[in-house]
């Protein structure tokens, strides 16, 4: 599953990455006004199963929508397994010579349902390589981001994936048990790859809201990004440089997060479920409509109370 957004700078390697590692892909676009949509329907037939565009008003509060969508998409093709990139990711096994799908195959047969992957991101530096047309040979310098990613995951009836979990985990049924493969994979990302782009993104993930008219936390928290300069480039001495089927996991540096994202145990029990601190939607839909029904019975009895 791969949602697409004005991408057509990077779009076209991401879907011959996954064709060539043995994914079939389903595409949804949110109203590109690039080239974007035009090249992943050449794709179609050929490693694409289907295409769909849905605009919306904003980027950041419809993201639940976007991907609910995305996800019905996957599941009319009856999927084994779903695995969900971003249109600026490349997943990958990590594991030498075997794709991506032939490691998800591995690890279902060893008995696990869920894959968690390591998050590298590529940042511009002052040593690109600006005559490469391929995104990972023009920009080879990376940092460790963290591992709290899990993308893939063997297809149950009932797991659902919703904002903000979407970019996490998927939220699995309260009887089913998250069996984590030991081994992580690996995703590299490359978010911000010019400086027309990175303005553009910036600015396209604001659209639609005025986040100054309300302190919610998602307000206040694209309050701070945009104040940052994304545009820029690195002292490519403080990243890694990309070595072919080597990723260093040591260094830490990242200019736009103050920490390491969560750690898998402060997500997940021994046991295999979610902490409770991390609740489903299911269950807080079914807390609120607990509490509406308290109130209307509260009501109800006041209501009484006062005819007598």
């Amino acid at each position: 599953m791969i949602s697409v957004y004005n991408d057509e700078d990077v779009i076209e390697e991401v879907i011959q990455h996954y064709i060539e590692e043995g994914l079939d892909l389903v595409i949804l676009d949110n109203g590109s006004s690039d080239k974007t949509l035009e090249i992943c329907k050449k794709y179609f037939a050929k490693g694409v199963l289907e295409i769909h565009q849905y605009l919306t008003q904003t980027f950041l509060y419809e993201q639940d929508t976007l991907f609910r969508i995305l996800y019905d998409m996957a599941l009319i093709h009856s999927p084994a397994w779903v695995i969900l990139s971003a249109s600026d990711e490349f997943l990958e096994s990590g594991i030498k010579n075997l794709t991506l799908k032939e490691a998800i195959e591995k690890t279902d047969f060893e008995g696990f349902n869920l894959i968690q992957f390591d998050r590298f991101d590529f940042f511009m530096t002052d040593n690109d390589n600006e005559n490469e047309k391929s995104i990972r040979k023009k920009m080879p310098y990376y940092t460790y981001h963290g591992d709290f990613l899990y993308r893939a995951w063997k297809y149950y009836p009932g797991i659902r994936i919703s904002h903000p979990a979407v970019s996490h985990y998927p939220i699995f049924p309260d009887n089913l048990k998250y069996k984590i493969y030991p081994k992580k994979f690996e995703m590299c990302h490359y978010p911000f790859r010019g400086k027309q782009q990175a303005k553009r993104k910036i600015e396209e993930r604001i659209r639609g809201i005025d986040y100054k008219k309300t302190k919610t936390g998602l307000n206040m928290h694209m309050e701070n990004i945009i104040k940052q300069d994304f545009t820029q480039k690195f002292d490519h001495k403080k990243l890694n440089l990309y070595e072919e089927e080597k990723l260093n996991r040591e260094l830490y540096f990242h200019p736009y997060m103050d920490k390491i994202p969560p750690r898998r145990e402060e997500i997940f029990t021994d046991e295999g479920f979610l902490r409770e601190k991390s609740k489903t939607p299911y269950r807080l839909d079914l807390e609120s409509h607990q509490m509406k029904k308290k109130s209307i019975k509260f009501r109800i009895k006041k209501r009484l109370f006062n005819l007598k």
